[in-house]
């Protein structure tokens, strides 16, 4: 009843007040409350109270009002609040993330950097997806904080820097997909080996072409159980084109039967080059 009562207050001075001074005043005190309300997990609440800070950042609002909403902005991104959504997204049912994902989309791209932050420190599975999923809706702009999770420490983290490098760069990421095909956790290395695959060209083909003719041992076991796996990737349009390229005679022997074989039972029936490629080395 006591946070109904200060929700209620607020938005009353909020609306009655004409000075701008001491409206430019309330934003404290509105950012704490908002903060309270993420914390005690109130959304209703908190949606009523930012929807008004965030339409003051608009016309009709005066210049003044508008920098003074917008600064609130800034505020309430840089505090506890990421902590506090961080809190519910472990138990929260499928309607309740999208709530929580619809208020991140509202405040905006000031999110992203705290964002990127709570990906990089989270252990558990499920709220780093989800943390994930809210990052990626911000599109293209979420792309810069890529590196500083291909970087961590954390090899989950790391996995999840793939996922976004698919999404945000493209082509663009062979580079830095490449280096992780050497990542010590071999998790990471099935990860950005999906990623190659679905990037689908023939750089990226030729990509993993090295990195496997290259690797030896365990490495390069890894490598082959990812493409094997990843049915849906163009698995079967890779072991064509390695195929192709190298000689059956040799060291590399065993990796062109093991292609052979890996084609076999993928059968990509969108690979125009497989049943051709098969007759010519029966």
């Amino acid at each position: 009843e006591l946070r109904a009562l200060d929700l209620q207050l607020v938005l009353d001075i909020l609306r009655i007040e004409e000075q701008t001074e001491r409206w430019a005043m309330m934003m404290r005190p509105a950012v704490d409350l908002l903060n309270d309300l993420f914390q005690v997990g109130d959304l209703d609440a908190a949606e009523t109270l930012l929807t008004v800070v965030l339409d003051s950042t608009k016309p009709p609002a005066s210049k003044e009002r508008r920098q003074a909403a917008l600064i609130a902005v800034d505020v309430l991104a840089a505090g506890p609040l990421m902590p506090h959504l961080v809190m519910h997204l472990a138990t929260a049912d499928d309607a309740r993330f999208a709530r929580i994902e619809r208020v991140c989309a509202a405040i905006g791209e000031v999110l992203i950097r705290p964002l990127t932050e709570a990906i990089s420190s989270e252990s558990r599975a499920r709220v780093r997806d989800r943390l994930t999923a809210i990052l990626m809706s911000f599109g293209p702009a979420a792309r810069r904080e890529v590196e500083r999770l291909k970087n961590s420490t954390n090899p989950a983290v790391r996995r999840t820097a793939i996922v976004l490098m698919r999404e945000f760069v493209g082509r663009e990421a062979l580079p830095q997909l490449s280096a992780l095909l050497a990542d010590r956790e071999s998790q990471v290395q099935r990860e950005a080996v999906r990623a190659i695959l679905r990037i689908g060209s023939d750089a990226a083909f030729q990509v993993l072409e090295r990195a496997l003719t290259a690797g030896e041992g365990a490495a390069r076991d890894t490598m082959l159980a990812s493409i094997a796996s990843a049915r849906e990737d163009g698995a079967g349009a890779f072991c064509a084109f390695l195929i192709g390229r190298i000689d059956h005679q040799g060291p590399l022997g065993p990796l062109y039967a093991r292609a052979i074989e890996l084609l076999g039972t993928l059968k990509d029936p969108a690979d125009r080059k497989s049943t051709r490629l098969n007759s010519s080395h029966r």
